[in-house]
């Protein structure tokens, strides 16, 4: 099934342009203005089978990814991001950079960002299970640059822009095989441009791990130690494995701060205190809870009880929550 919309800033009176235009990002993207100059753009979705295509253009702004929002989205994907005008200057907690006019950027959405940008791009939502799978068990980093000159590059960029074009016209069963191909040539210059290192842990164990936490999350004798003892690893090779997460007692924190929000956010009315809940989820020191819930989310637990996210939008679900947009423009 393939859907098209088209939303445009265009469409509504000036005086409301740039409220309209916040709006329609503020569920995973809070944009905002750069020296005062308005919020202006448009946006064209086009999504077929389980994969999502845009086409933005839009004036100089900045958008702030929040860990409040990563949860509320829940867009398990890496973004392909093609510029087509302008530029992308992207900062994290790890580094800044800065893409041109013909450059691809390739990020996962999990990861926390804050970017000032101008002009148009043109972007593929890549599920991250399925990019995964494709690189089998080598290390996919949170970003990946891949400069204009370069020849893979101009060869991507060529099929990305193609795959725009044609994907609302493809058959059905074209079009995964049409995705496939551009995963093919992705995962090709990812393992090339990636170090080319394959990951000391294997794969599957590492899921498993993952798994384990999830499931043991609420054990507060879940700690490195055990995970040690349970997978039967060494400290240096469980550290190696997680490094690019920044280790896996930075997961384990992390993860338990986020089950909090949500439950603060769920269900803001409770007979329980804030400090039980953090006793709950294996924080016994209350004060060293309350600095890393300020330092994941930039607000207090109390605060975060009075922010309800809603129901998480989903990759599956970005088209139709435009469509809400595109009912009113």
């Amino acid at each position: 099934m393939s859907e098209e919309i088209f939303i445009s800033t265009e469409s509504v009176d000036a005086d409301i342009r740039t409220d309209f235009y916040r709006s329609l990002f503020s569920t995973f993207l809070d944009v905002s203005p750069v020296d005062q100059h308005p919020l202006y753009g448009s946006i064209h979705i086009r999504s077929a089978n389980n994969w999502t295509l845009t086409h933005w253009q839009f004036g100089i702004q900045r958008c702030d990814r929040r860990q409040n929002l990563i949860l509320q989205s829940d867009i398990e994907a890496y973004i392909l991001i093609l510029i087509v005008k302008g530029y992308f200057h992207r900062t994290t907690q790890k580094n800044s950079v800065r893409v041109e006019v013909g450059d691809l950027l390739l990020i996962n959405t999990a990861q926390a960002d804050s970017c000032i940008s101008t002009g148009e791009n043109t972007a593929i939502y890549i599920p991250r299970d399925l990019l995964e799978k494709h690189m089998g068990h080598y290390r996919i980093p949170d970003e990946t640059i891949f400069r204009a000159k370069q020849p893979m590059t101009q060869l991507i960029t060529d099929y990305v822009l193609s795959l725009f074009n044609v994907s609302i016209d493809l058959p059905h069963e074209e079009i995964d095989p049409a995705f496939d191909a551009l995963l093919s040539l992705l995962v090709v210059r990812l393992k090339n441009d990636n170090m080319q290192t394959k990951q000391e842990i294997n794969i599957v164990l590492k899921h498993r791990i993952l798994q384990f936490i999830d499931l043991n999350i609420k054990n507060p004798n879940l700690c490195v130690e055990s995970l040690i003892y349970r997978f039967n690893v060494s400290r240096a090779h469980l550290y190696r494995a997680f490094e690019a997460d920044c280790g896996i007692a930075t997961i384990i924190r992390n993860k338990r701060l986020d089950l909090i929000y949500l439950e603060l956010n769920e269900h803001p009315i409770s007979l329980r205190t804030l400090t039980e809940i953090a006793q709950d989820y294996g924080f016994d020191n209350y004060n060293q809870f309350l600095r890393a819930f300020r330092l994941r989310f930039g607000m207090s637990p109390s605060e975060a009880k009075n922010q309800y996210i809603g129901e998480p939008t989903g990759i599956l679900d970005l088209t139709k929550y435009f469509m809400t947009f595109a009912d009113l423009n």
